[in-house]
């Protein structure tokens, strides 16, 4: 093979039209509504580079050292990386609510051990509103890449001493993780979304580009008329991609090969001299290349911080986010030369020094992540604070768990076998997780018209299961039930509900389904409802002077609005089913049509203590709602 180029001003001029559609869909620009895609184009660019760079090193014998390019690395990723994370931390205080703050706390610390991807696969679907006040949201694509680089070169010394069979395991990758891409997006679309299996194809694509590129006379196998042909339309292709395709097409999947194809043809054929190769290594794209990751980095905290300061989540933030691009380009620009240049080729620190200092900054960030974390946002010191100035809180917790305990004790244990015997009697079985306790001790304590059980199951419990006898003899979720079995089959009405999240509401749906075909009862699903935490949310109130009687509309905008709409997937399946049915625990607090959620009662006290588990006063009214409902 022979050595690759060692520098090309064209690929910088791709990472600028990659990462400006990134920055300009996150502003929320009409037009760029694909432009999220720019992050599969620096997929492609990073393969390229980094398997160009092993290679060449592992074939001159001798000269590749894992330590050596895990120092790079750490040279090249962290520098900018903490300083965002920095910056993300110092303002966060000042804009955020302690609940936001715990979660601030929880995705430092992922992206600090490299792990942010899987972290906002449980906490975040990238593409609803909710997300846009995610300030390390982006990281996810950090992850798979450092993941990519954490076991990519071992593969590849492992081809090398089998013969140096680089494009067989390359092209092995490519293969499966496309495969896998295809399979996991038609059934967990959001773990496909952020895992590495089902990314790995699109570093693979640019991998397999550098090792064609390392062939003698590769540039000569196509003319410089056709290069320039096949790599403007390549162009014109990605273009329209960030123009046109959305979030409703399949991704990753079969439309992703689209700018991943044109991205990997272009590094491939573009040629110096050519057309495209003068379009890419105009100053300007260049220029806006060599900042693309700190351009990447520093935008979204910024963008995200306007999304809450401003509490809004649609299209009002986009003027303000817009105009932030000069000071995320600033930021940016001394970032490049300020500190990642400097820490990049500076010769103070030699290797082990830079594996030390890189591992006390991100252990730093682990235990300032975990502190926020532990700590719950600071909320009690927050709070207290917020006391003192007469402002108290809207909620106090710790009263209302008390109550809630005092309360339980005085109801019959839950999962006991029914108990009356006449042909009158209705029984129903409560499933779920917290959200059926809430439905038990409500309709336990004022219900009137059934006797009530209830049993805990998970939703993530509910996943495995694909028959009733595998529901009974579930041990793991159920330790302290006398006969699941029995209460099942007694049962003439069983409601299962559940916190909805994205990857498992369709194992709520399929316990649905079983117990119907099984079962004579009547197969009720309840939606869920979540709100910003009530504590938090006087903080918030306080800061923006908040009005009482504007509370009501404040608390409609800030529902969850992404376990909402996970709620409604669950809600259409539902209702198109025959025989099933379903109760909105959204509607027990919300008008939707006057766009108003009321969490406080008549008497202004609170019907939730936290973000959407029930305190005692909401008890009674909650279980006219439920009974409401089952005698219809």
């Amino acid at each position: 093979m022979r050595p690759p180029l060692s520098y090309r001003p064209d690929v910088d001029g791709l990472r600028a039209l990659a990462v400006v559609p990134v920055i300009l869909y996150h502003a929320g620009l009409p037009g760029t509504s694909g432009g999220f895609l720019g992050v599969d184009v620096f997929f492609v660019i990073s393969g390229y580079l980094i398997t160009t760079i092993i290679i060449s090193e592992i074939d001159q014998k001798g000269s590749f050292s894992l330590a050596n390019f895990y120092e790079r690395r750490a040279r090249r990723i962290l520098p900018a990386l903490v300083a965002m994370s920095l910056m993300t931390l110092i303002i966060a205080p000042f804009v955020l609510t302690p609940d936001q703050l715990k979660d601030v706390g929880q995705s430092v610390f992922a992206t600090a051990v490299f792990a942010s991807n899987y972290f906002f696969y449980w906490e975040i679907d990238y593409f609803n509103p909710f997300a846009s006040q995610a300030p390390l949201l982006h990281t996810w694509s950090l992850a798979v890449e450092e993941q990519f680089y954490l076991f990519f070169p071992l593969l590849l010394l492992g081809a090398k001493a089998l013969g140096g069979r680089y494009t067989a395991l390359i092209l092995l990758i490519f293969a499966l993780s496309l495969a896998a891409a295809f399979w996991t997006t038609a059934s967990d679309p959001l773990l496909s979304f952020y895992s590495i299996h089902t990314r790995g194809w699109e570093l693979a694509a640019g991998s397999l580009v550098a090792i064609w590129k390392m062939r003698p006379g590769a540039d000569d196998m196509i003319s410089a008329r056709v290069a320039d042909i096949v790599t403007l339309a390549c162009l014109v292709v990605l273009v329209f991609t960030f123009t046109s395709f959305n979030e409703d097409l399949a991704h990753p999947g079969l439309f992703t090969v689209i700018p991943v194809g044109a991205t990997a043809l272009l590094i491939a054929l573009t040629q110096p001299g050519g057309i495209t190769w003068r379009i890419l290594s105009n100053k300007a794209l260049v220029h806006t290349g060599l900042m693309s990751y700190g351009l990447y980095l520093y935008h979204n905290p910024l963008f995200s911080f306007v999304d809450a300061y401003f509490d809004y989540l649609g299209d009002g933030t986009r003027i303000y986010k817009l105009s932030l691009i000069p000071v995320v380009y600033l930021i940016s620009l001394a970032s490049l030369h300020l500190l990642e240049r400097p820490l990049r080729h500076g010769k103070r620190l030699a290797r082990r020094g830079v594996l030390v200092v890189s591992s006390i900054a991100v252990l730093a960030l682990a235990g300032v992540g975990a502190g926020l974390h532990v700590n719950n946002g600071f909320k009690t010191q927050i709070a207290a604070y917020y006391e003192r100035q007469g402002m108290p809180l809207l909620v106090n917790v710790q009263n209302e768990r008390a109550k809630i305990e005092a309360v339980r004790k005085t109801v019959a244990k839950p999962n006991t076998p029914f108990s009356c015997t006449e042909d009158s009697c209705h029984k129903t079985l409560l499933l779920g997780d917290s959200m059926a306790i809430d439905n038990y001790l409500a309709l336990a304590l004022h219900g009137k018209k059934a006797e009530y059980r209830r049993v805990f199951l998970d939703d993530t419990c509910m996943e495995p299961i694909n028959s009733l006898e595998e529901l009974e003899s579930l041990t793991e979720c159920n330790r302290r039930v006398i006969s699941f079995g029995s209460l099942l089959r007694d049962a003439d009405t069983i409601i299962i509900s559940a916190k909805w999240q994205d990857h498992t509401y369709l194992a709520g749906y399929n316990l649905a389904m079983i117990l119907q075909e099984a079962l004579d009862a009547e197969i009720i699903v309840m939606g869920s409802a979540m709100f910003t935490d009530l504590s938090s949310f006087s903080i918030k109130a306080w800061r923006s002077n908040i009005a009482r009687d504007q509370l009501d509309g404040t608390f409609y905008d800030y529902q969850r609005w992404d376990r909402l709409r996970t709620s409604d997937k669950l809600k259409d399946r539902v209702q198109s089913t025959p025989d099933l049915s379903w109760i909105s625990r959204n509607a027990f607090f919300c008008d939707n049509e006057a766009q108003v959620c009321r969490l406080l009662d008549d008497e202004g006290d609170p019907m939730i203590w936290d973000n959407i588990h029930l305190t005692t006063r909401a008890f009674p009214k909650y279980a006219a709602f439920l009974e409401g409902f089952l005698s219809q």
